[in-house]
């Protein structure tokens, strides 16, 4: 099976994009017994809330979750059992925090998977008390003995990135790589990225999808290459050390992916208060400063404080608050 669409995100995701500022302040917690599913969750908060699992209670991420934010005091189980294989699927929200002694866990590490788990921080207006606003993470009181723990796994690749061992050149349908691309974790439907190699910074770079990895290791593509990549292996006559000359190919394909609206430019506000005397910059939002009248915002994603953060093999993107301490 072919997963070569598996990093668009998928049209359902649509219904996740801000559609205009709605700042959710209801607070919803869930109620069940036990194990909640994602459909129940659903049901009870919406996307005009603030959801809260509790203590009590862990959310099975089967299906599609949309809320106006989420926060995890109890846990969320997101696994290769849990999501269909069949579909992607996603968890979308302002922001989602792991509170007090809460847990994420998703593992979607079966090879045998083809699918995606998407998780979307919308540009909803919604602000977290500790990680503000369009945020990913844990947050605990400074003074706590709580741990929030978030343990995320995506398909599991024992290199993301190898080196071209033969050149290309416009036209070719077929790439060889100094490394085999089974051994790697590559696989069928991965999309690739190779570097330009022309001489001061000319020359593009190109993505290309894996249609088939032949026994010889041969990686044939589903587009024609359009540039020239260079793989040149020399030796240095002065020194005799060797220097390798070769196109980076990066496996730009994962399984999870973290990423939410496109960026934003914020106008700044004078009344926000420095978090470090002289710094010009507020934990509140873009301040105003000598040098600074917006700022460029995006999700973000941290611990704060104690905690047990474990991230892995997956993708993240659309992220950083430039200006925003």
């Amino acid at each position: 099976m072919s997963n070569a669409n598996a990093h668009k995100p998928p049209q359902s995701l649509d219904q996740c994009k801000n559609r205009g500022y709605t700042n959710p302040t209801r607070e919803v917690i869930v109620s069940g017994g036990g194990i909640v599913s994602a459909a129940s969750v659903q049901s009870q908060c919406g996307t005009d809330s603030i959801c809260i699992v509790p203590e009590s209670l862990t959310l099975r991420m089967d299906g599609n979750l949309n809320v106006g934010a989420l926060i995890i005091r109890g846990g969320l189980d997101w696994n290769d059992n849990s999501q269909s294989s069949s579909s992607d699927q996603f968890l979308c929200g302002g922001y989602v925090v792991v509170e007090n002694n809460g847990s994420f866990e998703m593992d979607l590490n079966n090879s045998a998977n083809t699918k995606t788990g998407w998780i979307y921080i919308k540009n909803s207006g919604a602000v977290h008390p500790g990680l503000r606003s369009r945020s990913f993470g844990t947050s605990k009181d400074r003074s706590s003995s709580d741990i929030p723990t978030m343990i995320i796994r995506g398909r599991k690749l024992t290199r993301t990135w190898s080196l071209l061992s033969e050149p290309l050149v416009p036209g070719d349908t077929t790439m060889v790589l100094m490394h085999n691309p089974a051994d790697m974790g590559w696989r069928v439907g991965d999309r690739l990225g190779i570097s330009p190699t022309e001489q001061a910074a000319r020359g593009w770079g190109q993505d290309v999808v894996i249609q088939d990895i032949r026994d010889d290791s041969t990686v044939v593509l589903m587009s024609t290459i359009n540039n020239y990549h260079r793989a040149d292996f020399q030796t240095s006559s002065t020194t005799g050390n060797a220097a390798l000359l070769s196109a980076e190919v990066v496996n730009l394909s994962r399984n999870v992916i973290l990423t939410g609206d496109d960026f934003e430019e914020v106008q700044c506000d004078p009344t926000l208060p420095e978090a470090v005397i002289g710094e010009q910059t507020s934990v509140l939002g873009c301040r105003c400063s000598s040098f600074r009248s917006k700022c460029h915002v995006g999700l973000h994603s941290m611990q704060k404080f104690d905690g047990v953060t474990k991230i892995e093999d997956i993708r993240v993107e659309k992220c950083g608050q430039r200006g925003t301490l």
